[in-house]
C-alpha cells in the first residue's frame, strides 16, 4: 500500500502558490522557499505499507522471522505485527 501527500515524492507545498495576507488585487502570489517551513514538515513525502495474510497458525513465526529480516536488510525498519484470530 503507497500513501503520499497527493504528489509522490515531491514536496506538495512546492506546488501551493501564496499570498501577503496585506495583499492587493495587484499582488502577486509566490512561493515559500523551502528554509521557512522545512522543520515543520517531514522528510519525506510518502511511505509504504506492507501487509503480510498467514492462514497457517504453524507458518507465522517463520513468516514474523523472515520479515524481520527483510525489514533489517533493505530499509532498516521494523515490522508492527498485529495477530487476528477468525
Amino acid at each position: 500500500m503507497r500513501v503520499h501527500y497527493g504528489k509522490g515524492k515531491e514536496d506538495p507545498l512546492q506546488h501551493i502558490r501564496f499570498y501577503s495576507k496585506n495583499a492587493t488585487a495587484s499582488a502577486r502570489c509566490f512561493r515559500l522557499p523551502e528554509c521557512a517551513y522545512e522543520m515543520f514538515s517531514p522528510r519525506k513525502f510518502e511511505e509504504y505499507c506492507i501487509r503480510i495474510f498467514v492462514k497457517e497458525p504453524h507458518l507465522v513465526a517463520p513468516v514474523r522471522e523472515a520479515f524481520e529480516r527483510w525489514c533489517r536488510k533493505y530499509n532498516n525498519s521494523q515490522g508492527f505485527p498485529l495477530e487476528f484470530h477468525a
